[in-house]
């Protein structure tokens, strides 16, 4: 009988705290259609706008609400899993109502971003960007937003993520740059330093 108690007690708290955290929309619509750049376009070879299908996925990332973060601030906030664009529209994603981690109750503000990039470069954002192939990634992101998050605890609706203040405009994506001659010449000099402090 007290297991069945404590059962009991610890599904609530669970409900609870699944209630008690804000939930969004991770769909766009036609004014925020993510497109590819020319540069993207020749490099598939392809004439649609955006991208189709599952050869790109979409993911939806998150910071508590707090001083506006930066992209490195986002980098591991993914809300996944990652959802994939329609057949049918050309640069569309429905990835269905996402729910906050705690550190969000419900109603309360967050940060969101969206980020975009070739299923066959890595199962993440970060993966695909970082990947070395026959020819960079075709990646990119949203601006990063604020908007309040839905209540499930009074029965509010999720809120969508191109409510007001959110994701207001489509985004381009393109392929990642390689690193600069210059960038790397300053690897080298660093790996060069380290390399002789040691000795």
């Amino acid at each position: 009988m007290k297991k069945l108690v404590v059962a009991s007690i610890l599904a609530g708290a669970l409900a609870v705290s699944v209630y008690g955290q804000g939930t969004v929309v991770f769909n766009n619509n036609s004014a925020t259609v993510v497109t590819y750049s020319d540069e993207a376009k020749a490099t598939l070879g392809t004439a649609d706008i955006g991208p189709k299908g599952a050869s790109f996925f979409v993911e939806l990332y998150y910071a508590p609400d707090g001083a506006t973060p930066g992209a490195e601030a986002m980098r591991g906030g993914q809300m996944g899993p990652a959802a994939t664009f329609s057949t049918l529209s050309a640069g569309r994603f429905t990835g269905g109502n996402r729910t906050t981690p705690s550190t969000t109750p419900g109603g309360q503000p967050a940060y969101f971003q969206v980020r975009v990039w070739e299923a066959a470069y890595g199962a993440t954002y970060e993966a695909a960007i970082g990947a070395q192939g026959a020819r960079p990634a075709i990646a990119g992101s949203s601006p990063i937003f604020r908007i309040s998050t839905g209540d499930p605890s009074t029965g509010g609706a999720a809120t969508p993520i191109t409510s007001t203040g959110g994701l207001s405009a489509g985004f381009g994506i393109t392929p990642v740059p390689e690193p600069s001659v210059f960038a790397l010449g300053l690897l080298g000099l660093g790996g060069l330093f380290l390399l002789r402090r040691r000795s």
